[in-house]
């Protein structure tokens, strides 16, 4: 299931404010509906699958490189690029519907999504910083003076096997994340 109406993000021209403003209530109930147990460890459970498998694409990445022909590198990277584009679109897409079940409800919900969405940037950024650091070792220049950079094929093995790793130890995470919501969850029923 998906979260109720005022839970999702504002759709296209609308401002976070105008969230934070609905998702607040009256302070004498909670602002956002429970979703059920099997809800939550489901969603999480598509978020879990849908990361491994762009790790997997992630993997078979620099297999292109190991065609004989330039066709087949070209059709092999279409395939591999169409994968990896909807694998990435599905980890992103579930990843912002599991974020909702992490807020508290009575969390300022534009500033927790703010938050969020800073973190993911950093992410970005340190993740290109650190795999420009493995292609710029296994780099050299095309002709001699400088007219170009050519990367080696086992560049690529590196920084794909990097961000194998980081993406699936990113999955093992995402993993704890139900049992930890579920827990919490009903901690706080009890008390």
């Amino acid at each position: 299931g998906r979260p109720p109406p005022h839970e999702a993000p504002p759709a296209a021209g609308g401002d976070a404010g105008s969230i934070g403003a609905e998702a607040e209530g009256d302070g004498d109930s909670p602002s956002r509906a429970v979703e059920d147990r099997a809800t939550v460890a489901s969603r999480w459970r598509l978020m879990v699958l849908s990361t491994v498998s762009f790790g997997v694409v992630c993997a078979v990445i620099p297999t292109v490189g190991l065609m004989s022909t330039m066709k087949q590198r070209l059709v092999a990277f279409y395939f591999v690029g169409a994968a990896l584009g909807f694998s990435f679109g599905a980890v992103y897409q579930r990843f912002q519907e599991c974020t909702w079940s992490l807020i508290p409800p009575h969390a300022e919900i534009a500033n927790a999504m703010g938050f969020c969405g800073m973190c993911k940037l950093a992410g970005v950024g340190i993740g290109n910083f650190l795999v420009g650091i493995i292609l710029d070792r296994s780099s050299g220049t095309v002709g001699g003076h400088g007219h170009g950079t050519k990367y080696s094929l086992s560049g690529y093995w590196a920084m794909c096997a990097f961000c194998t790793v980081a993406v699936l130890s990113a999955a093992a995470l995402c993993q704890t994340i139900p049992r930890i919501i579920l827990t919490n969850r009903k901690e706080t029923h009890v008390a």
